[in-house]
């Protein structure tokens, strides 16, 4: 499983060695990863690993990615046959449900949690900052009422931010947690807050915190693409929208109503649509166990054909491994 992307080179190594049966399981995108640089084939470091990730898509018996549309991408990128990528989503383990205590009283505070690294650019919180903002400016909402507690790291630039709108006060920053304690201040929210990114790039992204927001039960603001993995998730459970960063407006209207419920004073109920629980990881396993029972009698010696004429080839065509030999 990747990253990082050198475990591959394990298992290509392995299969080579003793001609055991491989999958690669790509956790992570390698060459077209969104959160990396875009590719370049005129870039000879990004070339050389096109063509790595090339060879071992080619001779791995099976590789697992996230999203069916990322299925897709692999295959017209490096021209696979249908059927040797197969998705599998991350999830969530029910088991790390059962000591969690689900609030019967109502909050102290009306709470937005994000947990996870925060970065600058594509997890940016400004555009929630600016919706609290003004909701506060239009007296809408009050700031002594208002938690918005980070569970992770944050970037400079999102501390400056905070400075920025006028809104320390409001911010609670734990730092890293242990992963029950991060599940049990996701249930102490009354809002859970996802951010992926804007960009289409970003459209197979679920981010795996998702499948445990989705658990949680409570309602999810996820700033993603329109129409992308997370967007489609959240209108299929009716656990959360999702929205631009852009869209100030629909920002506020949603954290707006989630907070008038709150000053409600009632504990709100769990959310569970069915829908998610195809996330639950006994399921996701069962699928990673039909990928395995499909290739655990792959002959060795297709591999070594497979592998040797890629080889070849790009040697003859003066590819990455043809220059770099």
């Amino acid at each position: 499983t990747s990253g990082p992307s050198s475990a591959h080179l394990i298992g290509f190594y392995l299969k080579q060695k003793y001609g055991i049966p491989w999958v690669a399981d790509y956790r992570d995108q390698w060459t077209f990863n969104p959160y990396g640089a875009a590719y370049n084939p005129n870039n000879v470091e990004q070339r050389l690993l096109f063509e790595l990730e090339s060879v071992l898509l080619h001779c791995a018996d099976c590789s697992l990615t996230i999203e069916d549309s990322v299925v897709s991408e692999y295959e017209e990128h490096f021209g696979l046959e249908h059927g040797r990528v197969v998705s599998i989503t991350n999830g969530y383990d029910d088991a790390d449900f059962v000591n969690l205590q689900v609030p019967q009283v109502q909050t102290e505070k009306f709470t937005i949690n994000y947990s996870g690294l925060l970065y600058t650019q594509q997890r940016s919180i400004a555009p929630v900052l600016t919706a609290v903002r003004q909701l506060s400016d239009e007296k809408r909402i009050a700031l002594s009422n208002l938690r918005l507690r980070i569970v992770g790291a944050s970037e400079q630039g999102n501390l400056e931010a905070e400075e920025r709108y006028g809104l320390t006060q409001v911010i609670e920053q734990t730092g890293y947690l242990s992963h029950q304690e991060a599940l049990q201040a996701n249930l102490n929210a009354n809002l859970l807050l996802l951010l992926v990114g804007d960009e289409a790039k970003f459209k197979p992204v679920h981010s795996g915190k998702c499948f445990e927001y989705l658990r949680s039960g409570r309602p999810i603001l996820a700033l993603a693409p329109k129409n992308g993995a997370v967007d489609k998730i959240l209108q299929e459970s009716g656990h959360g929208e999702a929205y631009l960063s852009t869209q100030i407006p629909k920002i506020k209207k949603m954290i707006l109503r989630e907070y008038q419920k709150w000053e409600q004073g009632k504990a709100a109920e769990l959310l569970h649509s069915p829908v998610i629980e195809r996330f639950e990881r006994k399921v996701l396993t069962g699928q990673l166990a039909e990928v395995l029972e499909s290739t655990k009698n792959t002959p060795s010696a297709q591999f070594l054909e497979i592998s040797n004429s890629l080889y070849n080839d790009s040697y003859k065509s003066g590819g990455a491994f043809g220059n770099y030999h």
